[in-house]
C-alpha cells in the first residue's frame, strides 16, 4: 500500500511553495532613470519605512519624480520600500495614502561619491509618518518636509527639516 502525502511527493510542492515565500517577502529594489553606462549599484540606494497612524497601508503609493520621470514604487505591507537614485540626480519623493496629510522629500545625489564617503556605495536609511488629515487642522505643509543631499565638500550626509504648515487653499466657485 503507497502512503499519499510522503515526502518524495510532496517535494515539488514544498520547494514551489518556498520559492513563492522568498519572492513574497523579498524586497523589490527600483533603480531609477539612470544613465545608459550606470550599473545597478552604483547609484544612491534609499531604503525606507512609511508609517500611517491608521495603519492601513493598502492604498499607500510613493511617486519618485526624477530626471523629467514619474515612477510609482511599490511598498511592502510593512511600509518598507527600496530603491536606487542615479549619481548626480535630483529627486522627489512623495508619499501619499487616502486620508492623510502627502508629505514630500527632495533628494539631490550630486557629491555622493566625493570624499572618502564615495568610494563605498552609498546607502541611506529614514522614515516617514504620514498624519490623518483630519487631525491637521485643514492645514498643509509649505513644501516639502525634508531634503537629503551630500556636502560638495566631502560628500557627507545632510539632512534638512522643514515641517511648515500653512493653510490649504480654498477651492474658489466655478462660474458658469
Amino acid at each position: 500500500m503507497k502512503m499519499l502525502g510522503t515526502m518524495e511527493h510532496d517535494r515539488p510542492f514544498i520547494l514551489t511553495s518556498l520559492l513563492a515565500v522568498l519572492l513574497i517577502a523579498a524586497p523589490v529594489r527600483y533603480t531609477l532613470a539612470a544613465s545608459p553606462g550606470d550599473r545597478p549599484g552604483d547609484g544612491v540606494q534609499l531604503r525606507g519605512w512609511l508609517h500611517v497612524e491608521d495603519l492601513s497601508m493598502r492604498q499607500a503609493v510613493l511617486k519618485v519624480y526624477v530626471n523629467g520621470t514619474v515612477t510609482e514604487v511599490r511598498m511592502s505591507e510593512s511600509g518598507r520600500f527600496d530603491l536606487e537614485l542615479p549619481v548626480n540626480a535630483k529627486a522627489r519623493l512623495r508619499f501619499e495614502n487616502p486620508g492623510h496629510l502627502p508629505k514630500e522629500i527632495d533628494v539631490d545625489t550630486r557629491h555622493a561619491r566625493d570624499g572618502l564617503f564615495g568610494r563605498k556605495p552609498r546607502q541611506v536609511r529614514f522614515g516617514v509618518i504620514l498624519e490623518l488629515e483630519r487631525h491637521m487642522g485643514r492645514l498643509n505643509y509649505a513644501g516639502p518636509v525634508g531634503a537629503i543631499r551630500f556636502d560638495a565638500e566631502g560628500g557627507c550626509l545632510a539632512v534638512d527639516h522643514d515641517k511648515q504648515l500653512v493653510p490649504q487653499k480654498k477651492n474658489k466657485p466655478m462660474v458658469f
